[in-house]
């Protein structure tokens, strides 16, 4: 899928239970005509098959020197982990996950961050706090009203659900 009228969409994967199905996420954005282009926290890299990631979208890994998409794709964190979405909202850029996704939000680019992670982070003063920050940055936020680290990481109902879910916030089309 290459071409300038497919919808873009640059995936930033960290290490939650999700991150483990990622291959529904990558099918949902196929279903909707999207090129992707993955890139992973340094502690969501041993999780991820890199293979099966280059084989499903037709780029390495940004990680890997994958060259980033040009223009503004979309830009979607997810799953995001609870030090992933106090970073953005802080404005610390430390990883790859985090520069590329901070690039964004100054460039006015569609950013969309997933959280995954438990009921007693979601409701943390500090991750409240940031859930607040990034919606005033214009950041679309899939905030669970409880914590949807579930651990299904078998490639269950409920991760797949919640991939789609992701995916469709991104408006690819």
């Amino acid at each position: 899928m290459s071409g300038s009228s497919s919808p873009r969409l640059l995936l930033l994967v960290t290490a939650s239970s999700p991150l483990r199905s990622l291959h529904h996420g990558l099918a949902a954005a196929r279903r909707r005509g999207a090129e992707v282009w993955v890139g992973a926290s340094p502690d969501a890299l041993p999780w991820l098959d890199e293979v099966a990631v280059v084989e499903a979208t037709g780029h390495p890994l940004l990680n890997a020197g994958g060259p980033l998409p040009e223009g503004r794709p979309t830009v979607c964190v997810a799953p995001a982990t609870f030090n992933t979405v106090n970073k953005l909202a802080a404005g610390i850029a430390d990883t790859l996950v985090t520069a590329v996704a901070a690039e964004a939000v100054g460039l006015g680019s569609r950013v969309v961050v997933a959280p995954s992670f438990n009921t007693a982070l979601l409701a943390h003063p500090v991750a409240q706090e940031s859930r607040r920050r990034l919606e005033s940055y214009g950041v679309h936020l899939l905030w669970p009203e409880v914590g949807n680290d579930s651990g299904d990481d078998d490639g269950g109902a409920h991760v797949e659900q919640w991939w789609e879910a992701v995916i469709e916030r991104c408006e690819l089309g």
